[in-house]
């Protein structure tokens, strides 16, 4: 599997991933948000940062594959599938090297929830003046009228609902992978 099998736009890694898992249904998936209270995520590997791939994203997505243990994220220098230990050593920085508001947490969404709840109007994604901070993908947003989990309240912390929950990276670890 390839990531130019699937659709992808640059800045867009929660409709990346809503389409990857669209197209992989029936898979045991996990989409996973990487947020923190200061929207400003560190993570490594990342090959829209260029040079060593190291910088902070306001929040990023991607998809686990629970039976296979391998995470998918169409921006990470790894690899496109990558076995979920490895991705995570490699991605997300120690906590103990980290501030505290600044340490990465895991949002987990069941992969159905959030095809079946997921939706964007792209507002994140605009300047004062209205423009697009990045170039939108060329599909429609992606839009639930059935209890939506709306892209800004998902990327934001302390969100209560009972189709998420939210780890620390060594939780995340103890729950999810063998």
């Amino acid at each position: 599997m390839e990531k130019s099998d699937f659709l992808y736009q640059s800045c867009y890694c929660e409709e990346n991933i809503w389409h990857l898992l669209n197209e992989l249904q029936g898979s045991d998936s996990r989409v996973l948000f990487f947020i923190n209270r200061e929207q400003s995520v560190l993570l490594m590997n990342q090959e829209p940062f260029g040079g060593a791939g190291v910088g902070c994203w306001d929040y990023h997505v991607a998809l686990l594959d629970f039976q296979r243990q391998v995470i998918f994220d169409f921006d990470s220098r790894l690899g496109f599938g990558v076995q979920a230990r490895t991705y995570l050593e490699q991605t997300v920085p120690d906590p103990d090297r980290v501030v505290p508001a600044f340490q990465t947490k895991i949002r987990v969404i069941d992969g159905p929830d959030y095809l079946g709840s997921f939706s964007s109007d792209r507002s994140h994604m605009l300047d004062g003046q209205g423009r697009f901070l990045a170039e939108p993908p060329p599909w429609d947003p992606i839009q639930q009228l059935v209890r939506p989990l709306n892209l800004v309240d998902l990327k934001t912390a302390g969100l209560e609902d009972e189709r998420i929950r939210d780890y620390d990276v060594v939780s995340f670890l103890q729950t999810f992978l063998r």
